[in-house]
Order: structure tokens, then sequence, then C-alpha cells
């Protein structure tokens, strides 16, 4: 009767709420009851979009990995995509950008390069084409994570004021370069407040001991400024959880990154130490072209290679913890800058390339996540806009 079917319906009620739920392994994605009923209504784009987000997250220990960028084996081959073309005149396209040291610096003379990239936007990427030369001493050999000359202090004890004197940072760092190479390797982590005051110190800093032992008298700082398009939030794991957890936050603090990098460019080019602007995009898709400007810019370190992937205990050191599997050029070849990311590859001084109209910080199958850089107010998005208008006017050469 009615109440014995009332009955049994309020224990299997019961029972489903009391049964465990399934354990989800790691990297699965956790769709919402919500989520699904969505998807019901999604369009087939929405659909297949959604299908490669869980893809993009659900990793494994076969995936392509540099640094924090990361994507699984199979999941973006490129189809048919045509090489990297270069154009005819790319020695005089390369005329623009500055130029760091000579080919042939004196013995006495270093230099000091630093890299300025915000977190988990592809400094490991960088790093690593710069370690392919035999001209660079980096600071992996402390064995502190990420080869970080800050994270070397912090194991002393050393608290972040410290950081800011050049002279105990020399004096530190001069244990593990190896200092008869013409170019030391400072890999800046978090954070670009000091930059310049950091520079100003640096010229004025006593050498250490071990350097004056080798003769070096003089130091020249260099830097380069890598920036990351929007739309490549997708190959970051930092994005995925922002955008999943915060988008708003992440928005903010893409915001703020993007107008330090400005600031530092100019506080430095009217130093009359004018930085190198490169884009993540270029170094995954345009390799080549983007090796020929860091070599143009860097003649002292000599030829690169992009498709490097250092030795474990030679080049790097398990606490480094650069987390590397494939090179920067294998990477972007088996990353389709479409379907990962809604980016259009450009030609070097012929065609523009840059972020799709459905890419900015959201993705179209991520319905949870909404267009993140509309969670920016509108004058916050015309800050956003004219902070990435002025970095492409240094990297799109």
């Amino acid at each position: 009767n009615s109440g014995n079917l009332i009955r049994a319906m309020s224990f299997f009620r019961v029972l489903v709420l009391l049964l465990p739920l399934p354990t989800l392994q790691s990297g699965q994605l956790r769709t919402s009851p919500a989520r699904v009923l969505s998807l019901r209504h999604a369009s087939h784009a929405q659909r297949e979009d959604f299908q490669w987000s869980r893809t993009a997250v659900n990793f494994s220990a076969d995936d392509f990995q540099l640094g924090d960028s990361r994507i699984p084996r199979h999941a973006f081959v490129q189809q048919g995509r045509q090489g990297e073309e270069l154009p005819s005149d790319v020695d005089s396209l390369l005329a623009k950008d500055p130029i760091a040291c000579q080919a042939e610096p004196e013995n006495s003379t270093r230099t000091l390069l630093r890299l300025l990239v915000p977190p988990h936007h592809g400094s490991t990427a960088l790093q690593v084409v710069l370690m392919s030369s035999s001209k660079l001493g980096t600071l992996c050999s402390s064995n502190v994570w990420q080869c970080e000359g800050k994270q070397i202090l912090k194991g002393l004890g050393r608290t972040s004021a410290a950081e800011s004197n050049a002279s105990l940072m020399l004096e530190t760092n001069a244990n593990y370069w190896k200092l008869s190479r013409p170019v030391l390797l400072d890999k800046r982590g978090d954070g670009f407040s000091g930059v310049l005051e950091e520079h100003d110190a640096l010229l004025r800093a006593a050498l250490p001991p071990p350097m004056l032992r080798l003769g070096i008298s003089q130091l020249e700082p260099a830097y380069i400024i890598m920036y990351r398009p929007l739309c490549l939030w997708p190959l970051s794991r930092r994005g995925w959880s922002g955008v999943r957890d915060d988008s708003e936050g992440l928005a903010r603090m893409e915001l703020k990154e993007h107008e330090e990098l400005v600031e530092i460019h100019k506080q430095l080019s009217e130093a009359g130490r004018a930085p190198l602007v490169i884009s993540y995009a270029d170094l995954l898709w345009n390799p080549q072209f983007t090796q020929r400007r860091l070599e143009r810019y860097l003649p002292c370190l000599g030829k690169l290679d992009i498709n490097f992937v250092p030795t474990m205990h030679r080049d790097v050191f398990p606490g480094n913890q650069l987390k590397l599997s494939t090179g920067v050029a294998e990477f972007g070849n088996h990353t389709d800058p479409i379907a990962c990311c809604h980016y259009k590859v450009g030609v070097p001084s012929r065609v523009q390339g840059g972020c799709g109209k459905q890419s900015s910080l959201s993705h179209p199958g991520l319905g949870h996540t909404g267009a993140v850089i509309k969670a920016l107010y509108h004058q916050e998005r015309d800050r956003m806009h004219n902070a990435l208008s002025y970095l492409r006017r240094f990297s799109d050469i």
C-alpha cells in the first residue's frame, strides 16, 4: 500500500546518505551535481571543452611537464600545424632589442642575469633554455627549491630584509655559482618590490673574496622580463586552482603582477639597463625566434639549445624540484595553442598573435568558473589592457 511505499522510499533515502561517497583518485576533477545538470543543456562545443578540462587536470607520471606547466602526454598533440616560420629579415628585427654583454667579455667582468617572471608563469622553462649554455653559472648546486638565491638565504635563517643586502647576497651565492663562467644566474622568486633599489645596491656592493681571488672586479646586472598572456592560464596548476577557488583573486593577482613588470621595465630602462621582454607564448610556440632573441641579448652565453633537458646530479639536483620531463620545444610541439588556450600564434613582424575573444581568463567549457576577467571593474580591465599592451610593445618585434 501507499504507507509501505512511503516508508520504503524514506529508508532508501537514509541508506543513500549513509553510503560512503566514491573516492576520487588524485588529479580527478570533482564535478558538482549542478555542473552535471548544466552540461545536459550545453552545446556540443561546451561539452568538448568540458572533456578537455577533465583531461587537462587528470595528470599522471607520464605527463609532459615543464615546471608548473603540465599536460597529459597524449592530450593536445599538434594536428597539422606547420613549423615555425622565421622572417627573412630576422636580423634587422632583432636589432630593436637591447644587448646586455659582449660576445667575448673581459675576464674581470661578470654579467649577473636576473629573471623577472611572476610565479607559476613559465620561469622554469626560461631558466632551462638558458642552462643549455656552458657559460652560465646557476645556483642549482645549492640543492634549494627552484635554484633560487632567496631560498639559500632562508635556509641560513636570513630574514627577507637581509635579502636586499646586495653584499650578503653576493657573498652567499658565490659559494654555489661557477665563478669562472661569464654569466651568473639569479632567478628571482615571487615579488618584484625593490628591484631598482637592489640594482643600485649591486652596482655599489663590495665583491666577495671568492670573486676577488679570480680577478673579478666588475659586475654588470642584466634582466629578462617574461610575461604570460592571460589565456595561457590552463597550462598552470595555479591557474586551475585560482579559477576554481577564487577567480576574482586570480584576476587581481594577474593585474598586480603585470603592472609591476611594466613599472620595473620603465625604471630599469631609465637607469640605462633596459630588460629584454619576451612572452611565454613565444617561448613555447615561436621557440627558434625567441632563442635568437636571447642569444642576441646575451652574446656572452654563446649558442643556446631550445630542446635542452638538464641532467640530474650534474645540472640540477633533487632539492631543486624543477619538475622537468621534456624540453621547451617539445612541450610546445605537443601543446596545441588553440585547443589548450584559445591562443593564435603570430609570425614575428608579420602576423600578430594573441588570445582569442573566447579566452582571457575564462574557458567556454568551464561554466562554474565564469569569465574571470569580468570579475574586474571596468577601470581595472582598462589597466590590465594597458599593462599587456605596454609589454607587447617590447615582445612583439
